[in-house]
């Protein structure tokens, strides 16, 4: 029966109606009874299974023959048992063979579940060994006949054809060889594709209904006597510059050659004799064989034996710097070579850096070495002897070559000031920040600056410069110069004294303080003495106000300052404002920050900038201040790679916020001020 041919599914219930019927009555030239009586001593071998001999019988059931041959099987007319099993019945076939008690034997088939058809259980094979098995032709039970066997293997249990996936590379034959020793003499080798004890685990019973099993390719031989291995020096464990070791198989019979893997130099043609030259501790694998018997392929006789190889170079005599070697230095290697290889030469020896790349030579001096080269090296020793390499693995440690050198020139002393960055640096250059001590601070590499001062001044200009290394070291530097400033004809600065008037403690004089570089043309004063309200007051700078409701107050004075060309005509204008608290008695004290922290806070309004940061840079520590905006703002501070290291809201006013950064390390952030309708963003430099 060809099992390639495909039935639908309502066929096939009547095909197992037909098929139960043909096992269970049919009479073939097998259902006479035939004992074993003649008795097989040689190798089983493929051709036994032919529809034209009659060297295998049925146990019970009707035996079919197939051409659906296993890998190996060769030969024209050469075919493949094909028994079946359906429910608790079931065909069995067997073949006379003489196993005798107490001798290993090697038994070898190909096999493979040749349903078709989708629900098709899976097929379980049994094999036995067994005495005087009878051909009967009919239906055999669920349990095995009542003669006496022993198991020999029921190892496989393989899918219907239906559950092959052959794009995945799966095949349906498999290959069993297993080792048997008969416990007494036994004269059946016997083939039973059934489960006497139930359906195959793990499946349910509906699992067991039918299955078709080919078994093809089937040899039986003696096991081959035991072999011994031995080396001829005696000893298992050489040295790595020890040049070879001699190994024999004593034993062997003069038909058989042996395979060793790996291969190994051969000093007679059956290979038991040979040579060795392991470069470490090797097991050799050792396939007996007879290529000259029918069985050949199938029996195998393999050996082991374990070469241990003591490495003839050491670590600890490698000659290298014992603390990190500083940057841009040079790195000296070298090797305490003992004197039991010398066959290794100068040229013998190479040392391979973490990136891959060979220096060749036994002693090395390698200048000017980068962090780069921090990591695991190798050294190599080459065996002209044996052919390989001894390698060994050690660390070198090149110290950091983060190096920040921040420089620059300025253009004169005229406003706006052009800066020029002279500055150097070794490795990656990661972040440049500059301070110009008025509150404002610039990441371009070279910028031009507008100061606004309302008088002529010297101010302390500061360069910061980030580098990165190759391992991630990161490194800055400071350079701080002190840079002549002119005056800027519209800066201003706003400010106030106040008194109160004798004997009053709601009334109180008002006096104009502010300074600027040109015309201080109009002054308006803001009384917040319950709804805020402006007193335009024009050029007056004066004011006596006495307040309706009661303290403290608050009071913001705005003041204008006009240039004018030599027509006494307008050309410009500039203002900014001042706003203090005011009490009775002389009022609270003051939250209006220091004069110079005012000077930041009105150069950042002059310049149109509402954030004001300073000092900049610091050591983690700094003021923030919105210029013209009041309420509540978070404010965040992030590092260069966009990670929070400070977020808390915070309430603006007059007063400045104080910002610590207790863990921050070196390096530039932003800080940024932030609600629901506008953010304001800043870089800092923290130095540490």
């Amino acid at each position: 029966m060809n099992s390639h041919v495909k039935i639908n599914i309502m066929n096939k219930k009547i095909f197992f109606l037909v098929l139960i019927q043909v096992c269970m009555y049919a009479t073939t030239a097998f259902a006479q009874t035939q004992p074993c009586t003649n008795t097989i001593n040689t190798c089983v071998q493929d051709q036994h299974v032919d529809n034209g001999t009659t060297d295998w019988h049925t146990s019970h059931g009707v035996l079919f023959f197939s051409n659906n041959n296993a890998p190996t099987s060769t030969g024209v007319g050469s075919q493949s048992l094909s028994m079946w099993s359906y429910l608790n019945t079931g065909c069995g076939a067997f073949t006379c063979y003489n196993f005798e008690k107490d001798t290993p034997y090697r038994i070898c088939f190909w096999v493979r579940n040749n349903s078709g058809w989708p629900g098709n259980g899976f097929g379980r094979l049994y094999v036995y060994a067994a005495n005087n098995l009878t051909s009967t032709g009919n239906s055999g039970p669920a349990t095995l006949p009542s003669v006496s066997q022993q198991l020999i293997d029921q190892s496989y249990y393989g899918p219907p054809q239906s559950n092959v996936n052959p794009n995945t590379g799966a095949t349906d034959w498999q290959f069993i060889s297993v080792t048997f020793t008969p416990n007494g003499n036994y004269n059946c080798l016997w083939f039973y594709p059934m489960n006497p004890m139930g359906p195959p685990p793990p499946g349910p019973a509906q699992y067991n209904i039918n299955y078709i099993l080919e078994v093809d390719d089937i040899r039986v031989t003696k096991e081959p006597a035991p072999y011994n291995l031995s080396s001829s020096s005696n000893k298992d464990t050489i040295t790595g510059c020890d040049d070879s070791v001699q190994l024999i198989i004593s034993g062997m019979p003069g038909n058989t050659i042996a395979t060793w893997i790996p291969n190994v130099k051969s000093l007679n043609a059956s290979r038991s004799v040979v040579i060795a030259k392991p470069c470490s501790t090797t097991i050799y694998r050792i396939e007996i064989t007879d290529p000259n018997s029918p069985c050949g392929t199938c029996i195998r006789e393999v050996l082991y034996d374990t070469i241990y190889v003591t490495p003839w170079s050491d670590t600890s005599r490698i000659i290298r710097p014992a603390n990190a070697v500083p940057c841009l230095s040079t790195l000296n290697l070298d090797y305490n070579a003992p004197t039991t290889c010398s066959h290794i030469g100068f040229n013998d020896y190479e040392w391979v850096d973490p990136n891959g790349h060979p220096y060749t030579g036994k002693t090395q001096s390698i200048p000017g070495v980068y962090s780069s080269l921090s990591g695991e090296w190798t050294l190599r020793i080459w065996n002209s002897k044996k052919g390989c390499h001894e390698e060994l693995k050690f660390p070198i440690v090149i110290g950091s070559c983060c190096i920040s050198k921040p420089d620059f020139t300025f253009t004169g002393n005229t406003n706006p000031i052009t800066f020029n960055n002279t500055g150097t640096g070794i490795t990656i250059h990661t972040g440049t920040l500059w301070s110009f001590d008025d509150g404002t601070t610039s990441d371009q590499f070279s910028p031009t600056h507008t100061f606004n001062f309302v008088r002529d001044t010297v101010i302390n200009v500061c360069l910061t410069m980030l580098y990165k290394d190759s391992q991630g070291h990161t490194c800055c530097d400071r350079k701080c110069k002190p840079v002549p400033v002119k005056a800027n004809p519209c800066a201003v600065i706003a400010d106030f004294t106040f008194t109160p008037v004798a004997g009053a403690i709601d009334e109180f004089d008002f006096t104009d303080a502010s300074i600027g570089s040109g015309t201080l043309c109009q002054y308006d004063w803001e009384i917040h003495d319950g709804p805020p309200f402006m007193i335009p007051m024009g050029t007056i700078p004066t004011l006596r106000y006495k307040f309706t409701t009661p303290g403290p107050w608050y009071v913001c004075l705005h003041v204008t300052n006009c240039l004018y060309d030599s027509l006494g005509n307008e050309i410009a204008r500039c203002s900014t404002k001042i706003c203090k608290w005011i009490g009775a008695g002389g009022g609270l004290p003051s939250q209006n920050p220091s004069v110079g922290i005012r000077e930041h806070r009105d150069a950042a309004e002059q310049n149109g900038h509402v954030l004001s940061v300073y000092e900049n840079p610091n050591h983690g520590s700094f003021t923030v201040q919105l210029i013209g905006r009041e309420g509540n703002y978070n404010v965040i501070v992030r590092d260069q790679q966009g990670r929070e290291v400070y977020h808390v809201p915070h309430t603006f006013g007059e007063t400045p916020v104080k910002i610590v950064l207790s863990n921050a390390s070196a390096g530039i952030y932003s800080v940024e001020v932030t609600n629901d309708n506008e953010k304001f963003t800043q870089q800092i430099s923290v130095i540490r």
